[in-house]
């Protein structure tokens, strides 16, 4: 890609190379944002579309808020390292493990557990080269909570492992959105 580089009053047209990291290239589009694009495209065509893909508040993430959830897993992961994510996640969880150079372990869960994790299933999972559990309650996309017990529990197994480090979004749940936009 060319662009313009200036010194001393002289203008001159050079080549920059702007080819992103394997790493980077590694992270697959967000089918989130697809299907948001494609909604978009309907309804400009005239199309009545309601649009349930994206959550749209009428606020722009934080960018302090992003880069802090993309520096903790960046900055406690190393190659090789694995990110526990329980499955049904929201689509963005492995392309964040994977842009820490780390490798997402998608663990099953069961709509009759509520997709709940299994005590048994981390317990299986946690592994040398294990380092974030990451856990979501109020979880996204399906609705749902950890019991405290269950949350207890899932701490207990945690604790005995001093590598790992769990990560939730609990705090939203108490989060005061309008102090924050001010």
């Amino acid at each position: 890609m060319g662009t313009n580089v200036r010194a001393e009053g002289i203008t001159k047209q050079v080549e920059v190379d702007i080819s992103l990291s394997p790493r980077v290239n590694s992270v697959k589009p967000s089918k989130t944002i697809a299907i948001t694009d494609l909604a978009t495209a309907l309804m400009q065509a005239g199309v009545p579309v309601i649009r349930l893909a994206a959550g749209e508040p009428d606020f722009d993430t934080l960018t302090m808020v992003a880069e802090a959830g993309m520096n903790a897993i960046r900055e406690v992961c190393s190659p090789g390292d694995e990110v526990i994510i329980p499955g049904v996640f929201y689509v963005s969880c492995p392309g964040v493990a994977r842009l820490a150079d780390a490798t997402p372990v998608i663990l099953p869960t069961l709509i009759s557990n509520n997709f709940l994790l299994d005590l048994e299933v981390l317990k299986s999972a946690i592994s040398e080269k294990s380092k974030v559990p990451i856990l979501c309650s109020l979880s996204n996309p399906t609705g749902s909570v950890y019991p405290k017990k269950l949350l207890e529990e899932i701490a207990d197994i945690v604790a005995k492992h001093p590598r790992l480090l769990a990560c939730g979004r609990e705090h939203l749940l108490s989060m005061d959105f309008q102090r924050l936009l001010q």
